[in-house]
């Protein structure tokens, strides 16, 4: 009898790579704009650390009892998404106008 399910990405990878690379170009947009509201603008990336990235636990699919036998109830499985997160540090030159 199967009373639940997990899947796993056997991959992340990619993922991860493009979940850096978008980190790093919101820090630098976030870096313009705080450089700006303070009269410079920003020069050269001085140092990027990227942190440990989380991917959440699977989720069980909880097998549903049909009124049939348990021989004969389906197991659903249904589509769904994995989340992959990625902590990142930046530090910015600054230039004053």
């Amino acid at each position: 009898m199967i009373t639940s399910l997990q899947f796993y990405a056997s991959n992340t990878e990619e993922a991860r790579r493009t979940a850096i690379a978008s980190a790093v170009q919101k820090a630098r947009l976030d870096a313009d704009a705080a450089a700006r509201a303070a009269g410079g603008t920003i020069g050269g990336l001085l140092e990027v650390n990227v942190g440990a990235y989380y991917a959440p636990p699977p989720r069980p699919l909880a097998m549903l009892r049909a009124t049939v036998s348990d021989d004969q109830a389906p197991t659903p499985v249904s589509p769904g998404e994995q989340t992959l997160s990625v902590d990142i540090t930046t530090r910015w030159k600054f230039n004053a106008k």
